[in-house]
């Protein structure tokens, strides 16, 4: 909780200083939503995700696209959704493909089932 914490003070001085869809707003909204994901917060951790996810662009921020999905996958196998989140990294596979992002990049979105 107290990761949670920081980060959420971080995000508070970070969107201070940045732009929304900044890479240093993105990237941190993606790390408070991985703790949260692991405190069983699921519902924040989606809503954090799902707003980085929003102010990405592929060709610039691969990498934190990546993290986003994952955790976002995640939520929805906790869910006892494992279809939807298949589904959602292989969208997300064809988006950094489309994009023309590095294969070792795009292979960072499989997750052990």
């Amino acid at each position: 909780e107290l990761a949670a914490d920081h980060l959420r003070r971080s995000l508070e001085l970070r969107r201070g200083q940045w732009s929304p869809g900044s890479r240093e707003i993105s990237s941190t909204e993606v790390a408070l939503a991985a703790v949260l994901l692991a405190l069983g917060e699921l519902d924040e951790a989606d809503a954090m995700a799902a707003a980085a996810l929003e102010a990405m662009h592929p060709s610039v921020m691969a990498r934190p696209i990546v993290r986003a999905t994952r955790v976002r996958a995640q939520i929805l196998r906790a869910r006892g959704q494992p279809e939807q989140a298949r589904a959602m990294l292989d969208a997300a596979a064809t988006r950094l493909r489309d994009a023309g992002i590095d294969p070792e990049v795009i292979a960072h979105l499989n997750i052990e089932e």
